[in-house]
Parts: structure tokens; sequence; C-alpha cells
């Protein structure tokens, strides 16, 4: 079932990769996650393991269901197209003011809280 979980979840993965519209991806939730999904037929056999193995197999089947979850949902719920961005980051908080201002480079350098630097200013 190890096997079988590992398997799912590298498919899974790869095929979001490759989708390219927001159709493909619901249609790859509804394959995976769905009623009748992959992810879902596996669960189902859970009842015939034996008592000592079913807590392990629930923990990885979740993780599992989470790592395609989150794949589905970070960018794509944002109407973002995962395909074309890698990452997503915004905010216009008083660090990013500062480091604008200051002409800082690295806003970990902000909260670093090394003396040396922040006695520059």
């Amino acid at each position: 079932m190890k096997q079988q979980l590992a398997e799912i979840k590298q498919r899974a993965l790869e095929a979001l990769a490759a989708a390219e519209t927001p159709a493909a991806l619901e249609a790859l939730r509804v394959q995976f996650l769905g009623k009748k999904g992959e992810l879902t037929a596996v669960l189902k056999r859970m009842g015939k393991l034996s008592p000592e193995e079913r807590p392990a197999m629930g923990q990885l089947a979740n993780a599992v269901r989470g790592d395609i979850e989150a794949t589905l949902d970070v960018l794509s719920g944002c109407g973002i197209d995962p395909n074309r961005y890698s990452g997503f980051a915004f905010g216009m908080g008083l660090e990013r003011m500062a480091m604008r201002r200051m002409q800082i480079n690295d806003l970990r350098l902000i909260f670093d809280n090394d003396v040396r630097f922040l006695s520059q200013f």
C-alpha cells in the first residue's frame, strides 16, 4: 500500500504540474481525490489492514492527500496560473517600506537582530 500511495502522489504531482487550465486542475482533483478517485479507492482498502498498520498507513495517506491539495490550492485558488509562476509573495508592511527607503536587498537582514547591521541606520 505504501508503494501505491507513493505512485499516486508522484502521478498526481506530475499531472498537476502539466495541467494548463482550471478545468484540467478540477478534473485531476476529481481523478485523484474525488469519491471514486484513486486515493479514495486506496483508503477504502485500509479496513483490510491489520490494526497495527492502519495508523501508519492513515498518516501516510493523509500526507499524500495534503500534498495534492496543497499543490492544487496554493496558486490556482488565487486565480494564478501555477505553470507560469513558481512562487508568489506580496505585501507592503513596514519592513518592505524600510527596505525600499534604506536600499536593503534582503528582508532577512532586518530580522536577524545583528547589531552591526542595525547600527548602520
